[in-house]
């Protein structure tokens, strides 16, 4: 064993990484930056003005949402069966907040 690990070291899953990694994976889609694009200028844009936009089916559309909400970066407002989606400030000051204090290491 390398010399300074203790043995029997135990790994442990940090939260924070996770929740940072699921912010950049949402945004290492070239699909995805143009959704949120598309998103910021249009406020309150209704799915099935997406799925025209981006000529995909619902379930991928979905998908890509989804990534986007869960990283914190759109919000989702449900008016009878379809999704509105508005920017959220959430995952951009996360992700500003991280390069931030790789900067400052």
């Amino acid at each position: 064993m390398p010399e300074g690990c203790a043995e029997g070291a135990v790994s442990f899953v940090d939260i924070d990484r996770l929740r940072e990694a699921a912010i950049f994976k949402a945004l290492g889609d070239e699909k995805r930056l143009r959704m949120l694009d598309t998103v910021a200028a249009n406020p309150g844009i209704c799915a099935c003005k997406l799925l025209e936009e981006f000529e995909m089916s619902q379930s991928t559309l979905s998908h890509h949402m989804s990534l986007l909400k869960a990283a914190g970066f759109v919000t989702c407002e449900k008016h009878g069966k379809w999704c509105h989606y508005s920017l959220s400030n959430e995952g951009f000051e996360s992700a500003s907040r991280y390069i931030g204090e790789m900067l400052q290491s």
